[in-house]
């Protein structure tokens, strides 16, 4: 059965591009197989340097979880090769070279020994054939990545060039008052989408700018923190209802 993953493409005000997917999260990336589909939609066709940027970003981060998977698969054995040559070296220069500060020498170039053999060790599992084949795997899953329009990204690219045109009161007026959005698209995509966003908007001070907007009353100021990204966080509130 095959399982749908989407790459959403939104284009803020001044053609800025903005991708939102779950690829931040090493599981993630680590668990696509053939059997995953991963597909790009947009409401506005993204620039070719822009699909471009999102293909490298996802190169990095197939390096970095790579890099994590085969680490935590090797730590045992590498762990127990590292401490049984802190151990021979800690007694070899305890028995066999003689110092005036007994134990300092030893631990010193024991530990030396066993961290440089374990750098050494990761180095290699890094470039072994398990993990060169992880990732041959997923960088070819991202390179068959495709984009097509999608009604769903069109209304929410909109709705949020909408409100980013928006000046400080009129957005606040727009968030208060809970924007409209009408939904067209699957929701199983919708989901996705919200999940997506809702991970950016986890944070203490995006909690805190929604419970005021909540505890609004009719015709009292809202005080938005200008350092937060309030627009796609409008459209986010709106996507969420």
């Amino acid at each position: 059965m095959k399982t749908e993953i989407n790459i959403f493409h939104l284009q803020r005000l001044g053609g800025v591009p903005l991708f939102l997917h779950p690829f931040d999260d090493p599981d993630t990336l680590l668990k696509l197989d053939a059997n995953t589909v991963i597909a790009g939609r947009y409401g506005r066709e993204p620039r070719p340097e822009s699909v471009t940027l999102l293909r490298n970003e996802l190169y990095r981060l197939i390096e970095l979880a790579v890099k994590n998977w085969i680490s935590e698969k090797r730590f045992i054995p590498r762990f127990l090769i590292s401490s049984l040559l802190f151990l021979v070296v800690y007694f070899f220069l305890s028995l066999v070279i003689r110092d005036p500060i007994p134990m300092i020498d030893e631990l010193g170039g024991s530990l030396a020994a066993s961290f440089f053999v374990y750098y050494l060790l990761s180095r290699r599992d890094s470039g072994s054939k398990a993990a060169t084949a992880k990732r041959i795997a997923l960088r070819e899953r991202v390179d068959e990545i495709y984009f097509e329009h999608d009604s769903l990204v069109e209304e929410a690219e909109e709705l949020l060039l909408r409100l980013e045109a928006e000046d400080t009161r009129q957005l606040a007026e727009s968030l208060a008052d809970a924007v409209e959005f009408s939904v067209t698209g699957e929701k199983e995509r919708l989901d996705q989408l919200v999940s997506y966003l809702r991970r950016r908007f986890a944070s203490r001070a995006y909690r805190k700018q929604e419970k005021a907007l909540r505890k609004r009353k009719q015709r009292q100021s809202v005080k938005l923190n200008n350092k937060l990204d309030l627009p796609l966080f409008g459209v986010y509130r709106a996507l969420k209802r």
